[in-house]
């Protein structure tokens, strides 16, 4: 008999890699699978529809940057626009 095991991460990169590489399923959101670039993992939709909450997070104490702030307004726009897509 298989034994059945739980994972959790906030690390997507992590989940996505194990799924190419071992026996796993995942949850993830479908702008983020779309835009991994490995070719032996399979995509299904969840049937009913249900919304994400994506969340960016910065310290307080950290000095932020135009860098930082494109990135994250990047980051804000394309989850943004995939909701409406």
């Amino acid at each position: 008999m298989s034994q059945i095991s739980f994972f959790q991460s906030s690390s997507w990169d992590l989940i996505l890699n194990m799924c190419q590489e071992l026996n796993v399923v995942t949850l993830m959101a479908t702008p983020i699978g779309h835009n991994f670039a490995g070719n032996n993992i399979e995509h299904r939709q969840v049937t009913p529809f249900f919304p994400w909450n994506i969340s960016l997070c910065t310290l307080d104490t950290v000095r932020t940057s135009y860098l930082v702030d494109y990135t994250q307004q990047w980051f804000h726009n394309y989850f943004k626009q995939s909701v409406i897509n």
